[in-house]
C-alpha cells in the first residue's frame, strides 16, 4: 500500500471522530470533580453509546473493518450494537436526572431496557450460543428467510424505539417547562431551551434513519445508491448533533441541574370556587406592594408575602386568573413598563432601563412579552404614546 493511498474514505471518518469525541467526552465527565452528579453519569452512559454505534457501523458497511473484525473474530460483529437499543434509554435518564432533584425511579422506569434485553437475548441465542462456522453463517445472511424476517423486524423496531424516545424526552421536557413557568417569573433562571432544541433535532435524525430503514425493508426499488447516500448524510447529521450535545451540556447543565422537583400529578378539582377575599389579597399585593419587581420572584415567595400554600396560590392563579405564575407575573410587569413609557418626564430611559425596572432579567424576555400582551413593540408603543400627549 501507497503512502498516498487512503485507508479510509471520508464518511468512514465522521464516525471515527465521532466515536473519538464521545469517548473523550465520557472521560471527561468521569474525571472532572464538577460532573459527578447522578445526570453526569446517564449522560455518560449516554455518549458511551455514542462510542459503540458508530464502530456498529463501520464493522457492518466499512470496507476497511468488515474483512478485519471477520478475520479476527466474528464475536465482534454485533458487539456493539447493543449501543443502539441503550441510546434512548440513556437520553431519557439524562434528561430527567438533570431537570429534577430526585428522579423517581420505580420499576415501570426500568422497562425502557426490555427491548434491549430481549436484543441481547436474541443475540445470544441465534449467534453467540453458535460455533465459529454457525457465526460466519449467520453474519453471511446464509439462514432461511423466517432468520432474516426476524432480523428485519428488529432492524425496524430498533429504530421506531429510538424515534419514540426522542418523543418521550420531549414529553418530559414539555412537562418541565409547565413546572417552570408555573414557579418561575424569570424564563432565564431555568434555561432548557438548549435541551428541547438538541432533543428535537435528536429525535429528527432518528426520524431520518427510521425513513432509510422502512425504505431498505419495504422499498428497494428505490435503489442501493439512494439509500447508502441517506445512511451517509444522517451520519454526517449524527455528528454535527453529538458535538452540539457536547458542548451545550457543558456550558449550560450547570445552571439547569435539579432545578426542579416532581409533583404529583392529582386530579383537577372541577368545582373549584376561588376565595374572594384571596383573590382581592391577591391583587392588593401585587398593586400595592408590587412583588413583581423582584427580578426573580417565585411562587414560593409570593406565597410566603401572602401567607398561604404555594398550591394553593398556583391554583387560584390557574383556575381563577385563567393564567400560568410566570404570565401572570410578567403581565404586571408589562403594565408597569406601560406606564414609564407614557411618560413623558421618564421618555430618557432606555429600553434596558426600563425592562430591568420592572423586574425583567432579559431584554429578550421583556420585548416578547411585550409583543404578547400589547400587541406592539415597546418602542412602537412609546412613540405612539408620546405622539399623543404631545399632540
Amino acid at each position: 500500500m501507497q503512502l498516498s493511498e487512503p485507508i479510509f474514505n471520508i464518511y468512514d471518518t465522521f464516525l471515527l471522530a465521532a466515536a473519538f469525541m464521545s469517548a473523550l467526552f465520557v472521560l471527561l465527565i468521569l474525571f472532572t470533580k464538577n460532573q459527578h452528579r447522578l445526570s453526569s453519569y446517564f449522560l455518560a452512559g449516554f455518549f458511551l453509546t455514542q462510542v459503540g454505534i458508530p464502530i456498529h457501523l463501520l464493522i457492518q458497511y466499512g470496507e476497511a473493518f468488515r474483512p478485519l473484525v471477520l478475520e479476527t473474530s466474528p464475536n465482534l460483529y454485533f458487539a456493539f450494537e447493543l449501543a443502539i437499543w441503550l441510546e434512548g434509554p440513556m437520553l431519557l435518564f439524562y434528561i430527567r436526572t438533570l431537570l429534577y432533584k430526585k428522579m423517581p425511579l420505580n420499576r415501570m422506569y426500568y422497562l425502557v431496557f426490555v427491548p434491549a434485553i430481549c436484543y441481547a437475548i436474541y443475540l445470544y441465542l441465534y449467534f453467540y450460543a453458535h460455533d465459529a462456522s454457525g457465526k460466519l453463517a449467520f453474519i453471511l445472511n446464509q439462514h432461511d428467510w423466517v432468520d432474516q424476517l426476524i432480523k428485519r423486524s428488529f432492524s425496524f423496531l430498533r429504530e421506531a424505539l429510538r424515534v419514540l424516545f426522542g418523543v418521550l424526552s420531549l414529553i418530559e421536557i414539555r412537562a418541565a417547562t409547565k413546572q417552570i413557568q408555573a414557579n418561575y417569573s424569570d424564563l432565564e433562571q431555568i434555561d432548557i431551551r438548549w435541551i428541547k432544541l438538541l432533543v428535537v433535532a435528536f429525535t429528527a435524525v432518528r426520524v431520518w434513519i427510521l425513513s432509510h430503514v422502512v425504505l431498505g425493508l419495504f422499498f428497494p426499488a428505490v435503489g442501493l445508491d439512494l439509500l447508502n447516500q441517506m445512511g451517509i448524510f444522517g451520519n454526517i447529521l449524527n455528528f454535527a448533533l453529538i458535538t452540539s450535545l457536547m458542548f451545550l451540556s457543558l456550558q449550560r447543565s450547570v445552571r439547569v441541574d435539579g432545578a426542579l422537583v416532581p409533583e404529583e400529578s392529582k386530579p383537577k378539582n372541577r368545582d373549584f370556587q376561588a376565595d374572594d377575599a384571596l383573590v382581592q389579597r391577591i391583587e392588593t399585593q401585587m398593586k400595592t406592594d408590587k412583588p413583581y419587581l423582584m427580578h426573580q420572584l417565585t411562587l414560593d415567595q409570593l406565597s410566603d408575602k401572602l401567607g398561604i400554600q404555594s398550591r394553593q396560590l398556583s391554583e387560584t392563579i390557574n383556575r381563577h386568573f385563567k393564567t400560568n405564575f410566570c404570565e401572570f407575573v410578567n403581565a404586571y410587569r408589562i403594565e408597569e413598563a406601560k406606564s414609564i413609557l407614557s411618560n413623558p418626564n421618564k421618555a430618557h430611559m432606555t429600553m434596558i432601563d426600563v425592562s430591568e425596572v420592572c423586574g425583567f432579567n432579559s431584554k429578550a424576555t421583556y420585548n416578547t412579552f411585550f409583543k404578547k400582551l400589547v400587541k406592539l413593540t415597546p418602542t412602537q408603543y412609546k412613540k405612539e404614546q408620546l405622539n399623543k400627549a404631545a399632540s
